[in-house]
């Protein structure tokens, strides 16, 4: 009612936002992504979906991905804020992810509800039928998502040209670099194989 709100950030890591790199470089997170995805994991996005108290957006039932599954393809959502049940939460049915229908034939299955709260992390396949209402007496709700895909799929099924997968690539490895720099004595994510463009080993972050 006071004006305009901003709903979503994509491209979060762009234009020098190293908090939202340095989170990509959470060794938990990649791990994950390698386990799901194997060793050529890629991040295809990262942005941000932001509910205002009252702002009466929802977020429509859809998959995050359709297509003829020849591997895993997962969305990670990071709550920074919580979210309850009956406001906002975000609703998913059940098994859809095998489910061939489209989704206006999913969105009337019989669905659960799956209240949050701030610093969870829920990992959801990209296949999964998914939604939430708007948020009514809460008075802010952020959550960073990250997605990930294997690059052997990605070239097998042309999602994506080799380029932008090798751009995306070099972006998980810049932020598994940062997240070592920034967090030093922890154990940092090491992946299996070099970046596309090792020698951005030699150059500044910032600039990388």
């Amino acid at each position: 009612p006071s004006g305009p709100v901003v709903t979503n950030i994509d491209l979060l890591c762009h234009r020098g936002n190293l908090a939202a790199l340095e989170l990509l470089g959470y060794p938990p997170l990649l791990e994950l992504a390698r386990a799901l995805c194997g060793d050529d994991l890629f991040l295809i996005q990262e942005f941000a979906v932001i509910k205002h108290g009252g702002d009466g957006v929802p977020v429509l039932w859809h998959k995050d991905m359709v297509h003829r599954r020849s591997g895993t393809c997962f969305t990670a959502g990071i709550y920074l804020d919580p979210s309850f049940a009956g406001d906002g939460a975000l609703q998913v049915v059940p098994g859809s992810h095998h489910d061939p229908r489209d989704i206006c034939a999913l969105m009337h299955e019989p669905h659960i509800e799956l209240p949050m709260q701030g610093g969870d992390i829920l990992i959801h396949d990209m296949m999964l039928a998914h939604a939430s209402p708007p948020m009514h007496h809460g008075q802010l709700r952020r959550v960073i998502y990250f997605e990930f895909l294997s690059a052997a799929q990605v070239a097998a099924e042309r999602i994506y040209p080799p380029e932008v997968v090798a751009r995306r690539t070099r972006l998980s490895h810049v932020a598994a670099r940062l997240y070592a720099e920034r967090n030093p004595g922890k154990a940092a994510f090491a992946f299996p194989a070099p970046s596309p463009r090792p020698e951005d080993a030699d150059r500044p972050i910032e600039q990388v």
